[in-house]
């Protein structure tokens, strides 16, 4: 039933983007999945992104948040691993 998942756009960044081979995607979730269970639906996808998690941050609309954050219909999820600069 379509009333019991949402959709949201994830952005990926520097490592994210390189591991996941795009920087954009669209995942469908269920109703009241967290950052957590986005990170885990990308992990299936490509299972060496799992191993990104420890060191990765996570935005959503903009916002830093946890992994435990609930992820809204409609929502941009940023997924920020740590880059370094010269």
């Amino acid at each position: 039933m379509a009333e019991d998942n949402i959709t949201c756009t994830v952005l990926l960044f520097a490592k994210a983007a390189e591991v996941f081979g795009k920087r954009e995607t669209q995942l469908t979730l269920p109703v009241q999945s967290t950052g957590n269970d986005l990170f885990g639906l990308l992990s299936e996808q490509v299972p060496e992104f799992a191993q990104l998690k420890c060191t990765c941050a996570i935005a959503v609309n903009k916002t830093l948040c946890s992994f435990e954050t609930p992820i809204e219909d409609k929502a941009v999820v940023a997924i920020l691993p740590p880059v370094s600069g010269g």
